[in-house]
């Protein structure tokens, strides 16, 4: 479920909301909010807040943080450069589960930024979803 218009919820964020980052309510905590400028939202598996849904389940014998920053930095001449961030950190030791958080963490995050940052590419350019055929 992707959002290809301005949602009102999303326009007044500020530090300590839940940001759904899918359909279920699954998400992350905004950790900093500098306006017109950054965005930094993310979680600890030690940290969880009740009532909030998140992306990681875990054994309470090892955590999982992680952090996903957006930075809109002015250009000369009047344009800007978004700049995204992934940092994930986990605490197992086996080699198996690595490999496994590897693959499901690190590998379908690449592929999805990729995408997401074109897109967001061609909508700050102008092109309507619908041309995009995304809607």
């Amino acid at each position: 479920h992707n959002v290809y218009h301005l949602e009102p919820e999303l326009l007044h964020l500020k530090v300590g909301d839940h940001v759904r980052l899918h359909q279920n309510g699954m998400g992350a905590t905004v950790l900093v909010l500098e306006e017109n400028h950054k965005l930094v939202i993310g979680m600890d598996s030690r940290k969880l807040v009740p009532g909030r849904r998140y992306f990681v389940p875990v054994p309470k014998s090892m955590f999982i943080v992680g952090f996903w920053s957006f930075t809109v930095q002015p250009l000369p001449g009047g344009g800007t450069r978004l700049i995204e961030r992934w940092k994930i950190e986990w605490s197992a030791r086996n080699p198996v589960v690595n490999l496994l958080l590897v693959f499901g963490f690190e590998l379908p995050s690449f592929i999805m930024e990729q995408r997401m940052l074109r897109v967001i590419k061609m909508l700050a350019e102008g092109t309507p979803p619908e041309r995009l055929g995304l809607i």
